[in-house]
C-alpha cells in the first residue's frame, strides 16, 4: 500500500514558510504580552503616586493641624520635614512616580493666605492624568487642571462633581498637561 503525503512530499524539518508563519505568530504573541505589561505598570505608577500624595497630604495636614498656618512651604521645607519618601527627592526636588516634577507650597484654599498647601505636578503624562486626578480628587479640596478648576469645594462652594468635559484638560499637548493642581486645607 502506498502511503500519499500532502504539502511537502519527501521533505524533512520545516520549511520557510512555515518559519515565517510561527515568527509572525510569535510576534504578535510577544506584542500583546508587552502591551499588557505596559498597561499594568501605568496602573501600578499610579496607584503608588496616588497612595503617595494621599501620604503626604495627610502627613502635612497633621503636622500644621493646630496652626493652621502653612507659611513659608516650599519643596526644601517639605523636604526638611521628612514627609517626602526619600526615594522621591532627588537633589532636594521632588519626583513623582511618573519621573515628573512636584512642587510643593502654601496656598489659599478658604479665603485666607497660607490657609492650606497645593501639590502641583507639572509635565505629567496625559496618558495617565484621567487615572490619577479621579483616584485623588477624593482627597482634595480643589483640583485644577492646565489652569482650569475642575473640582471646588472651598469656602462654602459645592462644586464637588468632576465630569468628562472637566477631564478634557487632561488631553493636553503632544501628550504633556503642562500642570495640575491639588489644593487642601488643614
Amino acid at each position: 500500500m502506498k502511503k500519499y503525503s500532502f504539502g511537502r512530499g519527501k521533505q524533512k524539518g520545516i520549511g520557510l514558510l512555515d518559519l515565517l508563519f510561527w515568527l509572525v505568530i510569535a510576534s504578535l504573541l510577544s506584542f500583546g504580552v508587552l502591551r499588557l505589561v505596559k498597561n499594568n505598570m501605568t496602573k501600578a505608577a499610579v496607584a503608588d503616586e496616588v497612595e503617595t500624595l494621599s501620604m503626604m497630604a495627610g502627613d502635612l495636614r497633621a503636622k500644621f493641624m493646630r496652626t493652621g498656618n502653612f507659611a513659608g512651604l516650599t519643596n526644601a521645607t517639605f523636604v526638611s520635614l521628612n514627609i517626602a519618601p526619600p526615594e522621591r527627592v532627588t537633589g532636594g526636588n521632588l519626583r513623582s512616580a511618573f519621573e515628573t516634577p512636584i512642587d510643593v507650597s502654601a496656598a489659599n484654599v478658604n479665603g485666607m493666605a497660607n490657609d492650606g498647601f497645593s501639590f502641583t505636578y507639572s509635565n505629567l503624562p496625559s496618558t495617565v492624568c484621567t487615572d490619577f486626578v479621579m483616584s485623588a480628587a477624593p482627597n482634595f479640596a480643589r483640583i485644577a487642571i492646565n489652569g482650569t478648576v475642575i473640582k471646588d469645594v472651598t469656602n462654602g462652594r459645592n462644586d464637588a462633581e468632576i465630569s468628562v468635559v472637566d477631564l478634557g484638560n487632561c488631553a493636553g499637548a503632544n501628550g504633556i498637561v503642562a500642570s495640575v493642581v491639588f489644593d487642601q486645607d488643614r
